[in-house]
């Protein structure tokens, strides 16, 4: 079961990406396109590619943009 909010979807005509989780709080990020199957973009605990860290929380509504997702994460280990 997923809980989100309707505020933090993004939707580009194609594609709709949202932020929500499972009920015992696993943040993710998650998209579908063409009506297709949903899957994971990014969930709490990845790491940030050629960063060294790891995504704690989404903190703004995701931005679609002809396929490209933009959002904001948080990590702890950001100075």
């Amino acid at each position: 079961m997923f809980e989100g909010s309707s505020s933090q979807v993004g939707f580009d005509g194609q594609t709709v990406v949202f932020w929500g989780g499972p009920l015992e709080n696993n943040q993710g990020m998650f998209a579908a396109e063409d009506a297709g199957s949903l899957r994971a973009l990014a969930v709490k605990g990845d790491s940030i590619p050629g960063t060294g860290l790891v995504i704690e929380s989404f903190m703004s509504p995701p931005v679609v943009d002809d396929g490209v997702v933009y959002f904001v994460a948080f990590s702890e280990g950001f100075k």
